[in-house]
């Protein structure tokens, strides 16, 4: 047991494999691509059955990793979209993290599998003028009569001072209305969710919209699973 000395651990892991499922594998980016903060970057992946029995991964979460970083609970894992549809396709927004090294990783929401892109990709800062947009635990899951609130962030870039506008397309059961409709890039805004006419469970999408006019438009989604 010296203080020095080298060390092991390991852990025992049983899991299944199904014969007519994979490879799940990223198919873009797989390339090296110079991104800025805040570009929409399109994501693809081969399924490969994994969304039908027996693996049934109906979500998956998509990851910037930074410095090629595994490690799912640790700061270079940056989140850019959770419990996404496992359909090939999700178009994410670049985080507002600068790197030399970073790579795409996709991982099934409730299983064990992911997918890294090969490609060794760089982000930078913007070059002219505009904002970063973010909404903080955008994936909730409730039960009624809760009616949730989403705190929204920004940033201005290259000395942005238009006003950030809010808008929000909702389903007809949902109510979806903001503290406020503009914000100064800098500051933050709030969007309350009212789920008061809602009569069954189920799975909710509301498209929050942030854009200057002339600049840029940044979209996000927040996703609620709710329970009647």
């Amino acid at each position: 047991n010296h203080p020095m000395g080298s060390a092991a651990a390991w852990d025992e892991v049983k899991f299944k494999v199904a014969a007519n499922s994979g490879p799940f594998q990223i198919i873009y980016p797989n390339e090296s691509l110079k991104l800025k903060v805040g570009d929409k970057l399109d994501v693809i992946w081969d399924v490969s059955n994994t969304d039908i029995a027996p693996v049934n991964c109906k979500y998956v979460d998509i990851f910037f990793s930074i410095d090629s970083d595994l490690d799912f609970d640790g700061p270079n894992m940056i989140p850019a979209a959770i419990q996404v549809p496992n359909d090939g396709f999700e178009s994410v927004i670049v985080p507002n993290i600068e790197s030399t090294r970073v790579r795409v990783v996709v991982k099934a929401s409730d299983n064990i599998f992911f997918t890294v892109g090969k490609g060794l990709s760089r982000i930078d800062a913007p070059t002219e003028p505009t904002f970063f947009m973010d909404i903080k635990d955008p994936i909730r899951r409730l039960c009624l009569p809760e009616n949730p609130d989403f705190e929204i962030s920004t940033i201005g870039f290259l000395g942005l001072k238009d006003s950030i506008h809010f808008e929000a397309v909702a389903p007809t059961e949902v109510l979806a209305s903001f503290a406020n409709t503009r914000v100064l890039p800098g500051e933050s805004n709030w969007m309350y969710l009212d789920l008061n006419n809602i009569t069954k469970s189920g799975v909710y999408e509301i498209l929050v919209k942030t854009f200057v006019p002339g600049v840029d438009t940044i979209e996000r989604i927040v996703r609620v699973f709710v329970t009647t």
